[in-house]
């Protein structure tokens, strides 16, 4: 993540929460991979004399497969079941979270979920990406016409939120970005094919 000080030495706090979200969600991709495991072990529990069945059995019914979430999530292992989670609910993840009632929402839960879309896209596997389309063109196009919120002007009048309504496009336009180069490292020819409504 480079860098997250600025010249003061003070963390940036949004590059501090995103490490600790991606971080959070690998801990809880393994955990639900360790609960299918225990639950396709205790279906068919190894039969005794096997000692190394006996040992992976109670390895993943156990606690000892939960200590070890922290260091696992900063490894190989965190990222590959990320990615597979992400995989198996990426529509639902874009409908429901990212998408769901877009004109509802405040302002601020606008850019977060512009934020999560950005986050999301870097465990989107290339091969899966280019049936997203339809759904990730919706969400940048919501995001690029949003109206910012009144505030103050200052002199006693109203003006829309300019910043905050900048800071909103161009996190549309990096998720955009990111998800034209997940696409192209899998196919031109889907990129190529809308090039003119990206």
């Amino acid at each position: 993540y480079g860098d997250n000080s600025d010249e003061s030495g003070e963390e940036h706090e949004s590059v501090y929460e995103t490490a600790t979200v991606i971080h959070a969600l690998k801990k809880a991709a393994l955990i639900c991979q360790l609960g299918r495991k225990k639950q396709k072990s205790a279906i068919e529990p190894p039969s005794s004399g096997n000692d190394k069945a006996n040992a992976d059995f109670k390895r993943n019914t156990s606690l000892e497969g939960m200590d070890s979430m922290d260091a696992n999530a900063n490894r190989a292992a965190g990222e590959r079941a990320l990615k597979k989670w992400i995989g198996s609910h990426c529509m639902y993840l874009l409908v429901n979270v990212v998408a769901y009632r877009w004109t509802l929402k405040p302002f601020a839960q606008k850019t977060q979920s512009i934020k999560c879309l950005c986050c999301m896209l870097q465990f989107v596997q290339p091969s899966e990406a280019p049936q997203y389309l339809p759904q990730i063109m919706s969400i940048v196009n919501m995001a690029m016409c949003a109206n910012g919120e009144t505030v103050e002007d200052g002199a006693g009048g109203k003006k829309n939120d300019q910043e905050n309504m900048g800071v909103l496009r161009f996190l549309a336009v990096e998720a955009l970005s990111k998800f034209v180069h997940v696409v192209l490292s899998h196919q031109v020819k889907t990129v190529g094919a809308n090039l003119s409504n990206i």
